[in-house]
């Protein structure tokens, strides 16, 4: 589900199921929701939380991150983002790990 506002300002969303599972560690539900904006034709930037649920967890860790993509042609594009891991330890949530990702993504042409 996605929705833009004024000045290609978005937010978005997703969330999916699992419905049969084979492997006690695969997530059941999962899910996602972000803003971000363009920063010219080929830029953007986004900020997003997102969560998976695993059967028999009772505090599933949530995490937040925010980064950069870039659209190199109509087919590629690279990302970058950095973010923060919260567990939830006697009854708080707090910060358990740092991340960087670096990533790719491509369409195959038609």
């Amino acid at each position: 589900i996605s929705y833009e506002l004024t000045n290609d300002f978005s937010v978005w969303g997703q969330a999916s199921g699992t419905a049969v599972n084979n492997d006690n560690s695969d997530p059941i539900i999962s899910y996602s929701l972000a803003v971000g904006n363009s920063l010219g034709e080929k830029t953007s930037w986004f900020l997003e939380t997102y969560q998976s649920f695993i059967k028999d967890q009772i505090d599933p860790p949530i995490s937040i991150d925010y980064g950069f993509t870039y659209l190199s042609d109509n087919t590629v594009q690279f990302d970058i983002s950095m973010g923060i891991t919260f567990d939830k330890i006697d009854n708080q949530y707090k910060e358990s790990s740092r991340f960087i990702e670096w990533g790719f993504s491509f369409r195959r042409p038609r």
